[in-house]
């Protein structure tokens, strides 16, 4: 079924909406399960959709109807795919998951424009633009053409379908399909309407509780403060800024293998002690992004599984090597402890801050996203090491939001490097601070600082 054509005003080359039939099992209203109203509430302070999207070359000679049943297949399998949000006053959003409907997809023919540069465009405008919630469904899917030709397929999804590893289940479920009838080859996990009925039940409530007792216990005996206001806020609140660093890299690896760790928990360490030397308050407290993939039956759901896990780290007057010990086993207790009620948590920390007098300040945040996480355990030449450090980098940038945390860390991967993408509210940390937390955890990685915190 085809829709009139029309022309795009991102770069001017016709396009062509195409509306795929689906059908599914699992239809009806349900409550958001915890992992979509963490991330639900992560969107709403962002005011994006979060959205996660990827660009496919088509090297392989493919036509448009190969592409669209692939998209047909994860409509139909997975009820995220179907999800739409219901809205109602004084009630946290649901989701509607849909039996049956049309999903569009977009023809873009480039003619003789470089359709690499187009798909680029595709990709950013349909990353950026915020999802109707409520009407849309939460998947946009184009594909480029030259002469008819499709050269590649841009696929945008809505961080409440789901997380990077959920994405994975579905493309390799779909690889992996049976060639004569098109189906899988095993039952789906759990869908999203159901964990959030199991949440309700009483083994889940008790998880649930169990890990907030963890969270109380940590908040009412932490400090209130992270770090100190700086004393001029700049016009501009809010900033975003890439430590692209060689030499973390280059380091990582040894380093983790001489300390026994693996290489996100060396990062973690690493900036536990640049936040307690930077800003001077002991211990460093952190939310992490921890998955519940760990969990059994959790491995290939397709919906968000990650909540923020509170991670508290004491450091001073321990060696790097031992605090990179400390860590592990503070992580691993704060993933342990990042499954539960969302409504419940804001109950304990509400009740915490009436107690104390003033709210406990857990606006700081580490996400290791990085793909390729086991790196050569081979140490590198002093030489080496000074080489990539003279080759760090630092950029800044402004950040259009209402609100967000006063640090987050998210760790990424880099051709040759390790590149820490930086969240800033300037109101609340200097950008000297977070320039000198970041210096300071290439310096403990890279063995350049001494061995003590």
């Amino acid at each position: 079924m085809r829709d009139h054509k029309s022309t795009n005003a991102y770069a001017g080359p016709m396009t062509e909406r195409i509306l795929i039939p689906f059908d599914g099992e699992g239809a009806g209203v349900e409550e958001l399960t915890w992992g979509q109203h963490h991330i639900w509430l992560e969107m709403e302070k962002a005011g994006s959709s979060l959205s996660m999207g990827a660009t496919r070359v088509l090297t392989d000679p493919t036509t448009i109807e190969q592409l669209t049943d692939e998209l047909r297949f994860y409509m139909c399998r997975y009820a995220a795919m179907r999800t739409r949000l219901l809205f109602a006053e004084g009630r946290p959003p649901r989701q509607v998951v849909a039996g049956s409907g049309e999903v569009a997809v977009e023809v873009v023919e480039a003619g003789d424009e470089d359709p690499a540069k187009i798909a680029d465009a595709v990709a950013v405008r349909d990353r950026d633009t915020v999802f109707d919630y409520a009407h849309e469904w939460p998947v946009r899917m184009a594909v480029v053409c030259r002469h008819g030709v499709p050269t590649h397929m841009v696929m945008t999804l809505c961080h409440l379908v789901t997380d990077v590893a959920g994405a994975m289940v579905m493309f390799n479920d779909f690889m992996g399909r049976d060639p004569v009838t098109g189906l899988a080859r095993t039952p789906a996990a759990i869908q999203p309407a159901e964990l959030a009925r199991r949440q309700r039940t009483d083994p889940e409530r008790r998880r649930s509780e169990i890990s907030l007792q963890y969270w109380e216990e940590q908040i009412r005996a932490m400090p209130t403060r992270r770090f100190t206001e700086p004393a001029e806020k700049p016009e501009t609140r809010y900033w975003q800024c890439w430590f692209t660093s060689p030499a973390l890299r280059l380091a990582l690896g040894a380093t983790a293998d001489r300390t026994g760790a693996d290489t996100t928990t060396v990062l973690l360490a690493a900036f536990s002690v640049a936040m307690v030397r930077v800003t001077g308050n002991d211990p460093a407290v952190m939310r992490l992004v921890a998955s519940n993939r760990f969990r059994p039956g959790f491995t290939d759901v397709v919906a968000p599984m990650s909540q923020f896990g509170l991670c508290v780290v004491d450091v001073a007057g321990l060696p790097f090597d031992q605090v990179v010990r400390r860590a592990r086993g503070r992580s691993m207790t704060a993933n342990k402890h990042a499954y539960y009620d969302m409504h419940r948590l804001a109950a304990v920390l509400r009740a915490v801050a009436v107690d104390r007098g003033e709210e406990v300040d857990l606006s700081v945040y580490f996400n290791d996203r990085r793909i390729e996480q086991q790196l050569p355990p081979e140490a590198p030449t002093e030489e080496a090491l000074r080489a990539a450090r003279a080759s760090t980098t630092v950029r800044w940038e402004r950040q259009n939001r209402l609100s967000g945390p006063a640090l987050m860390l998210h760790v990424n991967d880099a051709d040759g490097a390790v590149v820490i993408f930086a969240e800033v509210d300037a109101h609340r940390v200097a950008h000297g601070d977070v320039e000198a937390i970041l210096r300071a955890m290439e310096d403990l990685v890279t063995g350049d600082a001494g061995s003590e915190p």
